[in-house]
């Protein structure tokens, strides 16, 4: 009987961590090069765009992926992510990059309540830098354990959307 309580209970948890995705089916092209720019931050935390932005370079690299930033502050107003597409598919050129690398952060917080849960839901967008289409798309959301913080369920949702 304890054994399967405890079965129970840990599906339950496991259940409470997992990790929603919605992606296209396209695979990317590791040779090419990604231009990272920030995301537009739909929250209230401060630099969550940013935060993520940096979070998705890094995971690129670690994927095998060339990768360049183009954005360096949110004081610099040409760079702020809700700048044109065709400003920021302009810049991914001048560094020679074949993609942009954008999103949205949707959510990026603690629940709050008794667990103080972190929840993070970001979108991804990969652009074709010659001509301005998507390539790529993803969603993902994630709801992780009291314990754990938002950076280590940005990190998962991220890893989730790019392959």
């Amino acid at each position: 009987m304890r054994f399967l309580l405890l079965t129970v209970f840990m599906l339950m948890l496991a259940g409470c961590s997992t990790v929603s995705l919605t992606t296209s089916a396209i695979k990317l092209d590791q040779k090419k090069i990604m231009a990272v720019d920030s995301f537009v931050n739909y929250t209230e935390v401060p630099m969550a765009g940013y935060r993520a932005a940096a979070m998705v370079d890094v995971a690129l690299l670690n994927r095998g992926y060339t990768s360049k930033t183009i954005y360096t502050s949110p004081n610099e107003e040409y760079l702020k992510p809700n700048a044109p597409l065709n400003d920021r598919l302009e810049r991914a050129r001048k560094i020679s990059a074949d993609y942009l690398v954008s999103g949205e952060v949707i959510e990026w917080r603690y629940k709050t309540g008794i667990d103080g849960e972190p929840a993070v839901s970001l979108v991804l967008r990969v652009y074709d830098v010659s001509t301005g289409e998507v390539v790529y798309s993803a969603s993902a959301s994630k709801s992780g354990f009291g314990y754990s913080s938002v950076g280590v369920a940005a990190q998962d949702v991220i890893a989730s959307m790019i392959h």
